[in-house]
């Protein structure tokens, strides 16, 4: 905390809420507390997360240096169990597992995507990756909340792949066909 506090080169966090049927951004400060400690806490740029990700899909690897057992890794990445949180973290690409702190859909496009992301009331990140295809993605966001950006790395590993999100992500669809029921109806 005091390391981050010190730092001027840091985001400015924004609480986002909704006024009147609009979002607005308003700037806060960041809730780092001990009762962020449990869940996490952490304090990052997206740079220290790149090199977390690629140590992650190099299977414990960075650089020269193997900073744990690939076979520790492949545990931690496996399915363990599948989880029934569907109704808040929506997925459209088959069954979502729980590993040891990350996820796993078991069917992105013919893929496993691994995935771990964390939100506080101002700041979101996600890391996400497709071992088989070597490709991944970070980021990190001054808002909180997943519903804002939730769908970010489906999008960039979608484009990753060669693929057009608009047409193959399900979501993107649904939204496109609600819109043509949206009106006003006289009855």
């Amino acid at each position: 905390k005091e390391e981050f506090e010190k730092d001027q080169d840091v985001m400015t966090p924004y609480f986002v809420e909704k006024k009147d049927g609009t979002l607005v951004a308003t700037p806060t400060i960041h809730p780092i507390s001990r009762l962020s400690y449990a869940n996490g806490g952490l304090m990052s740029s997206v740079m220290e997360l790149t090199t977390y990700l690629v140590t992650n899909m190099n299977h414990g690897i960075f650089g020269d240096a193997k900073l744990l057992d690939s076979g520790l890794m492949q545990e931690m990445h496996k399915p363990h169990i599948q989880t029934n949180w569907a109704s808040i973290i929506p997925t459209h690409f088959g069954k979502l597992w729980y590993g040891y702190g990350w996820t796993m859909n078991d069917d992105f496009f013919g893929h496993v995507l691994i995935g771990h992301d964390g939100s506080t009331r101002a700041s979101s990140a996600n890391l996400s990756f497709l071992t088989d295809l070597n490709v991944g993605v970070v980021y990190a966001c001054n808002v909180g909340g997943r519903e804002l950006v939730g769908l970010v790395p489906s999008v960039a590993l979608t484009l990753l792949m060669g693929k057009d999100p608009f047409k193959e992500i399900p979501v993107f669809e649904i939204e496109k066909k609600m819109a043509m029921l949206a009106g006003e109806y006289a009855g």
